[in-house]
């Protein structure tokens, strides 16, 4: 430490402090599995069973980035299996005629539509990183000051706000009659 007047700021040989922790890399990421702060999604909107763009596989990403957001934040990496076999984002780009660039825009949408403008800017980042040849998407979700909320429609179609959370490897939604009670225990300061 060296002093400045009244200021005692890190000498020259003190080691360079960051602002944000450095990420963890993809494979390291990959190789811990699926838990409280890592999920795998296969696609972001692809259906692979029914080979059609389905707005239920959306809805699943949004949900664990909602829950990261409720919870301690969390990265959502899309193109990565369950068990965490690399898969690419191939089956979504086609639906983009294989234009990343229009993956990223839909995805930017989405997150900016379902939650808001400055959620996205403030509390998610999207990169794409390549392993062993495949290109994936992940996205780093920061715990919010704020609890957030998610419109999914229910059967009728009518879309209605949920409050997601993580526990686990698992993203459940807390019933209305519990959202005060978190909210006040997680978010209260």
């Amino acid at each position: 430490l060296v002093r400045r007047d009244a200021l005692i700021e890190p000498g020259p040989n003190a080691p360079k402090l960051t602002r944000e922790p450095q990420m963890a890399s993809v494979e390291l990421l990959i190789s811990q599995g699926e838990g409280e702060v890592i999920e795998f999604k296969e696609t972001l909107r692809w259906d692979l069973r029914q080979e059609q763009v389905h707005k239920r596989i959306e809805d699943s990403s949004l949900k664990t980035i909602a829950a990261f957001a409720n919870y301690k934040g969390g990265t959502l990496l899309i193109g990565v299996r369950d068990d965490g076999v690399v898969t690419d984002l191939g089956p979504d780009l086609n639906t983009f005629a294989g234009s990343r660039d229009r993956f990223d825009l839909h995805l930017t949408n989405l997150i900016k539509d379902r939650f808001s403008e400055s959620f996205r800017a403030g509390c998610v980042s999207v990169s794409y990183p390549s392993i062993g040849g495949s290109v994936i998407c992940r996205v780093d979700v920061k715990r919010s000051r704020m609890p957030v909320y998610l419109n999914v429609a229910d059967s009728g179609g009518t879309p209605t706000p949920r409050f997601i959370v993580r526990a686990g490897a698992s993203s459940p939604e807390i019933p209305l009659s519990q959202v005060a009670a978190y909210v006040r225990e997680h978010f209260d300061t």
